[in-house]
């Protein structure tokens, strides 16, 4: 039997090298425009993402404000990032190009920054008992996010140098630094669910349509290279972000089989096994 930590690596890391794969062959593939999909294919697909993040953000705060122990399963790191990252998508998106002159980019911008601020007060210890008496605040982590966040600062500026494409101005530094950040995001939150024996239903639904935010903007980076543009580093945030979730799609559709849809929606914690590998 694989170790569970090892049985971990290999599921992210094989997730990760498939979509290099993919990409690579989409690359060779398609190095011509194929003509088919124009600017409002890349914003809907773009918007819809942030959309589902949305909804996530916004199901994990019913959960941490409505029921006992809300916050269990929740990191504090990862919503931190997340916040900083919504603030720089939406910069990118309201400051200028294509997408600024689309509603929805603006929309789904300030929505996000406000769902996401909304979140980190109610798990923020010092804020929490403040703003809702019977919110239960994060449990203390101890994961090294500041040095984490500012080597991420520091690859992104040197990624998107070495790049040298068109697309190395500001907007899309501050993109890339956004995409890098929500993906490490991930790193805490799954420390926390390491420590976390039982996951609440509300909790693994949130997470999953995290994972869903980020396969649709794999589909994004996929229309972009049928259309002859290929973004490599990137897009390799967006991957690394996908495959980070794996192990938790793993189990949630392990689950899904045991208890089918209707035991998950009734309500029903999802187990999160050692030997599973989380």
């Amino acid at each position: 039997m694989v170790p569970p930590l090892q049985a971990s690596a290999l599921r992210v890391g094989g997730s990760l090298i498939a979509l290099l794969l993919l990409a690579a062959w989409f690359r060779q593939h398609f190095a011509k425009p194929l003509f088919w999909f124009g600017a409002d294919t890349i914003v809907a697909l773009f918007g819809a993402s942030n959309t589902v993040f949305l909804l996530s953000t916004l199901l994990l705060t019913w959960r941490v404000t409505t029921q006992n122990h809300g916050s269990r399963g929740v990191s504090l790191h990862a919503q931190r990032l997340n916040f900083v990252a919504a603030w720089l998508r939406a910069f990118f998106s309201c400051s200028g190009g294509i997408f600024a002159s689309y509603w929805l980019s603006w929309a789904d911008a300030i929505l996000n920054v406000i769902a996401c601020g909304g979140l980190l007060v109610v798990l923020e210890p010092r804020l929490a008992p403040r703003v809702l008496p019977k919110a239960v605040p994060a449990v203390p982590e101890n994961f090294p996010t500041g040095k984490m966040t500012f080597a991420i600062i520091l690859a992104a500026c040197a990624g998107v140098y070495l790049q040298q494409s068109d697309d190395s101005g500001y907007r899309w530094l501050v993109l890339t630094i956004a995409i890098y950040i929500q993906a490490a995001a991930m790193l805490p939150q799954r420390a926390m669910l390491l420590r976390t024996k039982r996951l609440p239903a509300i909790t693994s639904h949130a997470f999953f349509l995290l994972a869903l935010a980020g396969v649709l903007r794999l589909a994004m980076w996929f229309v972009l290279l049928c259309e002859g543009e290929f973004h490599l580093f990137i897009m390799l945030g967006d991957f690394s972000h996908v495959a980070f979730l794996a192990d938790f799609v793993a189990l949630y559709m392990r689950a899904l089989a045991d208890k089918g849809l209707g035991g998950l929606l009734d309500g029903a914690d999802m187990a999160l096994h050692a030997e599973e590998a989380v």
